[in-house]
């Protein structure tokens, strides 16, 4: 093998990681906010703090 061949499918495998981890990243990332608070969380916070400050 060529070191372009090795290259190529040292950058793939690399490549395939980083598509993996983003996509575990992005699968949890859907039910948290803009804060990276989980959106039931955050909805239960805000509503004991107008519990206690209303």
């Amino acid at each position: 093998m060529s070191k372009s061949e090795i290259s190529y499918y040292d950058w793939k495998l690399t490549f395939k990681k980083k598509v993996d981890e983003n996509t575990d990243f992005h699968k949890n990332s859907k039910s948290h906010n803009s804060l990276g608070i989980p959106n039931k969380e955050f909805t239960e916070y805000l509503k004991n703090w107008m519990k206690k400050n209303l």
